[in-house]
């Protein structure tokens, strides 16, 4: 093939956040560890690498970190506006798959009103990094409720980015950071490529 007739690709690695409320630490601990980790990244971004990127896997997380550290808030919408920072449609993580459906809904509607409320931005990205498992419905719920990307792990998907599609059709672009790790659902119907 031509070097004319090759498609240019633009790869962007993107560091974020994964936090396990409670999971190593209690969750004052973890809070407070997520706290050290946002402020290091905002500080990254306004100090001596300006073009570093930063992803908050739960809304949850920010809104702690801006209840601790109020005077980053006007920073924190300035990043968001320049598309250096990004709060994902998830207030905190959920293992969905043995959640009732009222509850998954209300875990990114709860994020999306948040991020709104505070910087009038409207997330279309969740990050589910770790959750042991998702309903084959996952999909179905993030695209009615305005999200169009996931970031997840866990349950190897076919290739690692792909359409997620629930059955009612509803699909997202997905994501997963994990292929090959997890032994499972290899060739998972709602995994379609």
């Amino acid at each position: 093939m031509k070097d004319s007739n090759r498609r240019k690709w633009h790869l962007f690695v993107v560091p974020g956040s994964h936090f396990d409320l409670g999971w190593c630490a209690s969750p004052a601990e973890t809070f407070a560890y997520g706290d050290l980790i946002i402020r290091d990244a905002i500080d990254a971004m306004t100090g001596d690498f300006p073009d570093y990127r930063f992803i908050v896997e739960y809304a949850m997380f920010l809104k702690h970190f801006l209840d601790t550290y109020p005077h980053y808030k006007d920073t924190v919408r300035e990043l968001m506006e320049e598309g250096k920072l990004e709060v994902c449609a998830a207030w905190t993580g959920m293992m969905d798959q043995i959640m009732d459906g009222e509850a998954v809904i209300r875990n990114v509607v709860l994020a999306k009103r948040w991020a709104a409320k505070q910087f009038g931005i409207h997330p279309v990205t969740a990050q589910l990094t770790d959750c042991p498992g998702h309903t084959i419905q996952l999909a179905q719920i993030l695209a009615r409720c305005g999200v169009k990307y996931l970031a997840y792990s866990r349950y190897s998907a076919p290739t690692p980015l792909h359409i997620w599609r629930s059955p009612d059709g509803s699909s997202v672009v997905a994501a997963n950071h994990s292929v090959g790790l997890y032994k499972s659902l290899h060739n998972a119907s709602w995994a379609g490529s």
